[in-house]
């Protein structure tokens, strides 16, 4: 039997908003219970196919957690961007792990976190320099096996803020640097770490990169001369930035250049530019090399030892190699300028490719494709996930409604005399109950109401 259309007791009222309540949370309860099997269907799929799409998920989740503790708002931008480098990059089979990609692209941002105006407007504004933040840390991260991330991050980031060079020109120039040690024979970063400690030792502040990468290969040459790096030839122009300093060295060299019959122009030392003081230092030891062919072998040891004490950076060794070999800088340049010259991109695939094991590219390159498919198969879940959350919203609030009638109801029912009353009215709407077992046949109601199918009871006092 249908509801009457208005309530004529109090009593009625009760039972016409508890129906009311049932016709509501009925649609809703239905929509939910299908948009579950979907859900769960879904994910039943997920696991049944390896979890691809799981693993994404959790793999994702976690990265984002952390990223958002050190790059904030960004972090959710910087996840997408992580997860697209080490599919693109690892279906080139270069064995590139996901925690590599992840440091140059959070090194990148942490860098330029706080940009000064300078930089922004070289690059032509905020979103450009995003962009080009984004494609220098996917190029940082392609390198990541052949130099270490954080090397390049480091070498990008000072060249950018203490040059006037952009933060791509920045990056490329330290490729370059590390392509060129690598075809030299040298470890790949130090090259890398010679041009950064030109800049940051102040001896070349204020050059051009072609500038401070002329000086970083002349250095590298002179060292290669005396059988050791250029770093130890920075070192000697770094406690020569003075004029005291330089004037004590000068002073010094003239004393034991007096002392073997040795004629030194300090000329060169005394002068302010690195450059000058460089070829100082060079000549000063073919002059002292020449000499030494004349000396007894207790001279020679006098000479060599007087000398590494004024030249510390230099060391024993490296004076002693200019005293028995001469400083033949010009071969070494010569070797090196023939490298430089080679006409292919500094850090080539080849490098990249011989950077990482068969092992690791097989690995990561199956770990790519099962990342491009968890992905494709969390698209298709995250639309079912919506559908399944605006369902479960308008079951919630529907239960929600329906639970306050039912309260309500139960209330009414409990008054003394009333349940032999309202078993009448739930008998006029179809509904077979005693007073006694009154209460008992609300709760089915109630149970049938969330549970995955809903009885012929219900639908009859919904109707």
């Amino acid at each position: 039997m249908a509801p009457p259309n208005k309530p004529d007791s109090k009593a009625k009222k009760s039972i016409f908003d508890f129906g009311e309540a049932l016709n509501n949370a009925l649609p809703a309860t239905i929509k939910f219970r299908a948009e579950q099997a979907i859900i769960n269907k879904a994910f039943e799929t997920l696991k049944s196919k390896a979890g691809e799409g799981l693993q994404a998920l959790d793999d994702l989740e976690k990265m984002q957690v952390a990223l958002n503790k050190t790059l904030g708002v960004d972090g959710t931008a910087a996840t997408i961007k992580i997860s697209e480098a080490f599919e693109a990059l690892n279906k080139k089979m270069l064995g590139l792990q996901e925690t590599n990609i992840q440091g140059a692209f959070e090194g990148i941002r942490k860098s330029f976190a706080l940009t000064n105006k300078e930089i922004v407007k070289q690059a032509g504004g905020a979103e450009n320099l995003k962009e080009a933040m984004n494609k220098v840390s996917e190029s940082i991260s392609e390198n990541s096996n052949v130099i270490d991330q954080s090397k390049l991050v480091g070498f990008t980031q000072k060249f950018t803020f203490q040059t006037n060079t952009a933060v791509g020109s920045a990056e490329k120039f330290g490729e370059k640097l590390v392509g060129l040690a690598y075809r030299l024979g040298l470890p790949n970063e130090q090259l890398l770490n010679l041009g950064q400690s030109m800049l940051s030792t102040g001896n070349y502040f204020g050059e051009t990169n072609d500038k401070i990468e002329e000086a970083t290969l002349k250095a590298t040459a002179f060292g290669r001369a005396l059988g050791t790096t250029g770093d130890v030839v920075n070192k000697q122009l770094e406690s020569m930035q003075t004029i005291s300093g330089r004037q004590q060295l000068a002073a010094r060299l003239s004393q034991i250049g007096g002392m073997v019959g040795v004629d030194v122009d300090i000329s060169k030392l005394m002068s302010a530019d690195p450059d000058e003081q460089r070829q100082g230092l060079r000549d000063a030891l073919r002059k002292f090399s020449s000499s030494s062919k004349n000396l007894t072998p207790a001279q020679k040891k006098a000479l060599s030892f007087t000398l590494s004490k004024s030249l510390p950076s230099f060391g024993r060794e490296a004076i002693q190699t200019a005293l028995t070999r001469g400083v033949d800088i010009e071969q070494a340049k010569k070797e090196i300028d023939e490298k430089n010259a080679v006409k292919e991109d500094p850090i080539t695939d080849k490098m990249r490719k011989q950077a990482a094991t068969t092992k690791d590219k097989r690995t990561l390159y199956l770990a790519a494709r099962q990342r491009e498919a968890g992905n494709a198969q969390l698209k298709l879940i995250t639309k079912s996930a919506g559908n399944f959350n605006v369902a479960s919203n308008k079951f919630s609030g529907a239960v929600i409604t329906f639970g306050k009638n039912m309260d309500a109801l139960e209330k009414n029912i409990k008054k003394g005399g009333a349940k032999e009353h309202y078993a009448g009215i739930l008998r006029d709407y179809g509904i077979k109950t005693t007073a006694e077992n009154i209460l008992i046949e609300l709760q089915k109601l109630t149970s049938a109401l969330i549970s995955p199918t809903a009885t012929t009871k219900v639908k009859a006092l919904a109707k």
